[in-house]
């Protein structure tokens, strides 16, 4: 676009905005805006176009005023008045993350953070499902610097459930990056991977602790051994062992594993002279399915409960 183009984002404008030039390789748009609809939804805007600054002295003598924003991002600036002008024919329905989070430097940056905010939730909302972790961490800066707490929780609980590793190392360093949130991120992850791992060893050890068998047991049987074999056998074509390294991936993966597994008894095991009413035989593993899906449950529930907060609380700090 050249300089000579005009945006009619308000026909009737009295104010341009000439944004682009610097950063922006030579791109330059020509903005028509109102004052305003800026002055109500920037309290940067507002008082740039106040008698007390010359861009608001000279608009004040003129009709209209032509103001240059060499610095800022021609497309991003267009989105922003469009939104703030209630020009949604104008505002794109999805946007890509890295957009996102050049326009909410942009919207703290004049202070209009909350004019943009409804769009913003529509652009992160669309891509959230489908979002890489490092997509997801953009979108987590862009919505803490909005100020959107609840975005920042909805974006948080997709980087606990898809982060392949480390959160804070997953999203992208910069001085708008929540270090406090990332962190807390890193804990939060670990202690609900800790606890899933935790669930699939007791299950194991359930099959490993002897039990009170009758006298006349033979001391050669093998029920608890085939039975812990099994189990294990059956954890591990569902990437639920060894724990060591099995819940090092995404959170969603384990869960999934967890709710859809259906243990059963091993097909070897030979019925003794005591049938079934000898307790080794007794302690089935039909239950421990069911009691994984309890637990992977009860994490998600945990997932959706936890503290998102963007900074320490006054009390925590205290």
């Amino acid at each position: 676009m050249t300089a000579s183009d005009v945006i009619e984002i308000d026909p009737d404008g009295n104010v341009t905005l000439v944004c682009g030039g610097e950063a922006t390789s030579n791109e330059v748009s020509k903005l028509r805006v109102s004052s305003t609809v800026l002055g109500l939804g920037s309290p940067v805007f507002n008082s740039l176009l106040a008698p007390r600054f010359a861009e608001g002295l000279e608009l004040a003598k003129a009709s209209h005023v032509e103001i240059p924003f060499p610095e800022d991002s021609p497309t991003d600036m267009a989105i922003v008045c469009s939104a703030m002008h209630l020009r949604h024919d104008r505002v794109p329905q999805v946007l890509t993350p890295d957009r996102v989070l050049s326009i909410a430097v942009l919207c703290d940056k004049y202070g209009c953070t909350l004019a943009i905010r409804p769009c913003s939730e529509v652009w992160v909302m669309s891509g959230l499902n489908s979002s890489t972790p490092v997509d997801l961490g953009k979108f987590l800066t862009a919505a803490a610097i909005l100020r959107n707490q609840d975005l920042v929780c909805r974006v948080c609980i997709q980087l606990l459930l898809k982060a392949k590793g480390s959160i804070s190392t997953t999203v992208e360093s910069s001085q708008f990056k929540p270090e406090y949130l990332c962190a807390k991120l890193d804990e939060h992850l670990a202690k609900l991977k800790r606890k899933l791992a935790t669930s699939v060893e007791y299950e194991i050890s359930k099959q490993v602790k002897p039990y009170n068998t009758h006298g006349d047991c033979p001391n050669n049987c093998t029920v608890r051994s085939k039975r812990v074999t099994s189990l294990l056998g059956q954890f591990g074509s569902t990437r639920l062992w060894p724990v060591t390294t099995s819940f090092e991936g995404e959170l969603e993966t384990s869960l999934k594993s967890m709710e859809a597994i259906k243990t059963h008894e091993p097909i070897d095991i030979d019925e003794c002279q005591r049938g079934y009413k000898c307790e080794e035989h007794q302690n089935t593993m039909r239950d421990c399915g069911s009691a994984l899906e309890k637990t992977a449950s009860a994490v998600r529930a945990m997932v959706k409960g936890l503290d998102f907060a963007v900074e320490p609380s006054v009390a925590a700090l205290a």
